[in-house]
């Protein structure tokens, strides 16, 4: 079994990537590997770090940067499949694309835990189990980096 957070930094650099046709056999589409970001005048750090609004003269954001870039296949199957580009837990079975968005009863979330997110575990700072009540359906919601977590 597989677990992933798709942060809103993977969303943003997929909002920055390069995509193109591939004109090899059947075709497709494909983020450009040389230029990711469609950039050719400068390194693909600083793209990422202008792409996240970091310092590209700061290793640990880079390092960051780098570590959200290698992330990407993932973040982009689950864009795709599940059609949203709202961040959130997701889990698959190892070895297969099929993610699906983890629900509270499901990350098994309780008074005190960590948010699976942003790792906030003091009761002050996550609002959990409190269930708040959203247009679209009920959901926790934790307090330190807003992430939703949908209750069923």
């Amino acid at each position: 079994m597989a677990i992933f957070k798709l942060k809103q930094e993977h969303i943003d650099l997929l909002a920055n990537v390069y995509i193109r046709w591939h004109d090899a056999e059947y075709g497709a589409p494909e983020i450009d590997t040389k230029r990711p970001f469609g950039n050719s005048g400068s390194l693909i750090e600083s793209d990422m770090c202008e792409a996240l609004g970091l310092d590209q003269d700061d290793d640990s954001a880079v390092a960051r940067a780098t570590e959200l870039y290698h992330d990407l296949d993932t973040a982009l199957q689950i864009v795709l499949q599940e059609q949203t580009f709202e961040p959130g837990v997701f889990i698959s079975e190892a070895y297969s694309s099929d993610w699906q968005r983890m629900t509270v009863g499901e990350i098994g979330l309780v008074t005190g835990d960590a948010c699976p997110m942003c790792g906030a575990n003091d009761v002050s700072d996550v609002e959990l189990p409190a269930i708040v009540k959203s247009g679209t359906g009920n959901f926790m919601k934790c307090r330190s980096c807003g992430t939703r977590f949908p209750y069923e």
